[in-house]
């Protein structure tokens, strides 16, 4: 469940919307322990800073 909403978050954030990087960083350091998450904030984080 808590897997689906922070993958879901990951994508409605490339969509655009505002991110409070704060939380976002919070959420980020539970989610290390979900690869396949981390994958999609790399990508995420590719198309932010590029």
């Amino acid at each position: 469940m808590k897997k689906e909403t922070l993958q879901g978050k990951a994508k409605t954030s490339r969509v655009g919307s505002k991110i409070s990087w704060g939380r976002l960083t919070k959420e980020i350091k539970e989610a290390q322990k979900d690869p396949q998450f981390m994958a999609e904030i790399r990508r995420f984080v590719k198309v932010t800073t590029s």
